[in-house]
């Protein structure tokens, strides 16, 4: 078949793909992998928190008042914008009851009983979410991810052009085929969605800072952060009405909240704010998420009904469609990448085709070692450098993470400077599958050792978690607590399909040629 492309054209393509993608692989790998458990971020942050393992009560069953008096009985509360995040918000079951300027309280809505947050002492979830987008380097870690999901960017580009422009055999029969059709196959099936999620991916981590000169240029030099001239337009704030002073009875709070149920059905309540509280010109804010239109709400745009809280008439609605289409375009943006507001089976969804992508990133890293593999002739045994780093980074971080979901129920709450033991403890794991990797000769036996201890360390979180907290998987199912058991057999299962994939990887050999 004739070729599309001329031969200096290809071998230009060929060694640009190539070297770029060498080099970021390994942190598109990395972005991945722990994007995985970042598509259960909600379900993640109420596992690892004793504190909330209860049911997921009805927002319209709950008693907010007893709740709301013990609260407003703190003389340093202001009485005046108190919100109320009901149980569901991000997946949290607790009912969250605060001010601005306050503390907050927490309270297990089925029973009223006031609940003490565990805080800082356990980050299992936003550690795992922020190592998917360079976050413990802080700032710059977050600008070189972003930067990251850029060069893939122009990787996927130029990857679709050579697809198009040089004919490849259709299968493999050598190793260095296999991971070449399998490289490129998997990303075609998955091109689609994998651009639609980096192109999200790259505006959240370039643009804000990415803004800086254009924010100097157009404020002639005054301001450098975008966020403050931005922050008014994507949140704007419900102008306060001075109370009148004069006290009357409120209607209850779960029944405004069935009338505003009733008035915008399409509103998923996640949020009361509540204004003059007490007085005569009280009002009820209800905001959440557009249940026609998930992806156009939950972060910058929330559609809300405000109603007055003495007879519950409507006073104001705020439709999805209501904010202009800059907010409406960046509320895309993030809500895709985020996955705000979307069920269970769309999150797996979106895990499977997460799952194809670190494979055929995972294909392309093995694709260039297996070329290093033709420089060495007969028995001679591959050592390289590049690949031990490979299955450590790759293979290595696995157990690393399972680690972590054992120390999160080992390590005890109260322990001094438990974040520094659990993630240091992390670091000093896959730091040691480096060290060992480049000790042993063996890679593929190695790799099969990483994936075995991997396996072992995910089914035996579930265990620890029944030790540590008493509730059995049937407990949690006869109470609903789903969101807690879909964690614990999600668990079981990937320990399960790591220690079948080190059963199964085959005899013990080195990479020859």
């Amino acid at each position: 078949m004739k070729q599309r492309l001329s031969i200096s054209t290809r071998q230009k393509l060929l060694a640009g793909h190539a070297g770029a993608g060498i080099v970021l692989s390994y942190f598109l790998y990395l972005s991945i992998f722990f994007g995985l458990f970042a598509i259960f971020l909600p379900f993640l942050q109420t596992w690892e928190k004793p504190s909330r393992h209860f049911p997921l009560a009805g927002i319209t069953a709950i008693r907010y008042e007893p709740m709301l008096a013990r609260v407003l009985s703190d003389p340093d509360i202001p009485k005046d914008r108190i919100f109320i995040n009901v149980p569901g918000l991000r997946g949290d079951p607790a009912l969250i009851i605060h001010h601005m300027f306050s503390k907050k309280y927490l309270f297990d809505p089925n029973t009223g009983r006031q609940i003490t947050d565990e805080g800082r002492t356990t980050q299992l979830a936003w550690f795992l979410n922020g190592m998917h987008y360079g976050r413990p380097l802080m700032k710059p870690g977050i600008i070189f991810f972003g930067l990251v999901s850029t060069g893939a960017l122009f990787l996927v580009a130029g990857g679709l052009v050579l697809v198009w422009g040089v004919t490849y055999k259709t299968t493999g029969r050598t190793r260095r085929g296999r991971y070449s059709h399998l490289h490129r196959k998997i990303f075609i099936w998955i091109c689609p969605v994998f651009l639609l999620i980096l192109i999200c991916a790259t505006v959240m981590g370039v643009s804000f800072d990415g803004m800086g000169p254009m924010t100097r240029m157009v404020t002639k030099g005054c301001q450098a952060d975008i966020r403050p001239m931005i922050g008014p337009v994507l949140f704007p704030e419900e102008k306060a009405e001075p109370a009148a002073g004069e006290t009357v009875p409120m209607l209850p709070i779960a029944r405004l909240v069935k009338k505003g149920q009733n008035a915008a059905p399409h509103l998923k309540i996640q949020r009361l704010v509540l204004y003059n509280w007490g007085d005569k010109t009280a009002r009820i804010q209800l905001e959440g998420t557009d249940r026609s239109a998930p992806f156009l709400t939950g972060v910058a745009n929330t559609p809300y009904i405000i109603l007055n809280a003495v007879d519950g008439t409507v006073l104001k609605a705020v439709k999805t469609t209501d904010r202009p289409w800059p907010v409406l375009l960046t509320e895309g943006i993030y809500s895709i990448h985020l996955l705000f507001g979307v069920n269970i089976y769309l999150r797996l969804s979106v895990f499977m085709a997460a799952v194809a992508c670190l494979i055929a990133v995972g294909c392309g890293i093995m694709l260039h070692l297996e070329k290093q593999v033709r420089k060495f002739k007969g028995p001679t045994p591959f050592y390289h450098w590049l690949e031990k780093f490979s299955l450590a980074f790759m293979i290595g971080v696995i157990p690393a993470t399972g680690l972590l979901f054992n120390l999160q129920w080992l390590l005890p709450f109260d322990l001094k400077d438990r974040l520094v033991w659990h993630q240091g403890l992390f670091f000093d794991l896959w730091a040691a599958t480096l060290f060992w990797s480049f000790y042993k000769v063996d890679t593929r036996g190695t790799a099969q050792q990483f994936l075995g201890l991997g396996g072992v360390l995910f089914l035996l979180a579930p265990v620890l978690h029944l030790l540590k907290t008493g509730i059995s998987p049937l407990t949690l199912f006869q109470n609903h607590m789903t969101h807690i058991l879909w964690v614990d057999a999600g668990l079981v299962f990937l320990g399960l399909v790591l220690t079948a994939a080190a059963v199964k990887g085959g005899g013990s050999r080195c990479l020859k040629k």
